[in-house]
C-alpha cells in the first residue's frame, strides 16, 4: 500500500464491514436450542397397539359381502367382533373395526338366512 491510496472501509477480517460492538449486547440474539418453547422435538406419545381380533373381525365382514354365498366368513366375522370388543376394553385400538366387522357379519348373516329360506320353499 502506499500513502496516496485511502484506507479499506473496514477490517478485512470483519465481514461485511460489521464491526465488533464494545456493548454487552450482540445485535442478534443466538438462535433457540432444538426443543425450545417448551416442546420435546419431534416427540410423539406412543399408542397402544391394535387389536388383532378386531382386524380379523374388519377383514372377515368385508370378505363376507363380497362372498356371501359362504356362511363361513360371516360367523368368524360376528365371533372375532365380539372376541375384538372385549379386547379393544384391555387398552387396545380398534373397536370402530370390531364393531365394524361385528355389523358386516350380521347383517350379511340375515342376508344370506333369508336367501336360504326363500331357496328351500
Amino acid at each position: 500500500m502506499t500513502e496516496n491510496q485511502p484506507p479499506f472501509p473496514h477490517d478485512p477480517a470483519q465481514p461485511h464491514g460489521i464491526q465488533p460492538s464494545s456493548s454487552p449486547y450482540q445485535p442478534y440474539p443466538p438462535p433457540p436450542p432444538p426443543g425450545a418453547y417448551g416442546y420435546p422435538p419431534y416427540a410423539q406419545a406412543a399408542q397402544p397397539p391394535f387389536s388383532g381380533v378386531a382386524i380379523a373381525s374388519f377383514v372377515c365382514g368385508l370378505a363376507s359381502i363380497f362372498v356371501a354365498v359362504l356362511v363361513v366368513p360371516p360367523v368368524i366375522a360376528i365371533i372375532t367382533g365380539i372376541l375384538g370388543l372385549k379386547d379393544t376394553k384391555s387398552g387396545k385400538r380398534g373397536k370402530w373395526m370390531a364393531v365394524t366387522g361385528l355389523a358386516m357379519g350380521s347383517v350379511i348373516s340375515v342376508l344370506v338366512l333369508v336367501q336360504v329360506l326363500n331357496a328351500l320353499r
